[in-house]
């Protein structure tokens, strides 16, 4: 297994190489100007019949949350997704929505799987 540790905004992942992409807790913290950008890119890297798993912040708006831990003070960006956003751009990419499920842990989540 290949781990990619980059910027899936800017870095080429190619295309028709992957089987599936895990974008778990990733998505959601990229802003709306470059969200369909991302989805067509990583849609395009999966193969026919590949899967995307995607896990993200249920909400609506973007906002900036301070995460305090220690001494080390950390600023993290979210988009949190409608079911019909997440929906929409997975189908914008040329995706196919297999399912989504609603998740509740510390926060709401979506999971949202789709199949090109």
């Amino acid at each position: 297994m290949e781990i990619i540790n980059a910027d899936v905004v800017t870095y080429d992942l190619g295309s028709n190489i992957y089987k599936g992409i895990w974008a778990r807790n990733s998505i959601h913290h990229i802003p709306e100007r470059d969200l369909d950008p991302v989805f067509k890119k990583l849609a395009d890297a999966l193969v026919e019949g590949g899967y995307l798993f995607v896990i993200v912040r249920e909400g609506e708006g973007e906002f900036v949350e301070e995460d305090v831990k220690n001494y080390l003070r950390i600023q993290k960006f979210y988009h949190l997704f409608t079911e019909d956003e997440l929906r929409s751009r997975g189908e914008k990419a040329g995706l196919t929505l297999e399912r989504i499920d609603h998740n509740k842990r510390s926060h709401k989540w979506l999971v949202g799987i789709f199949r090109k």
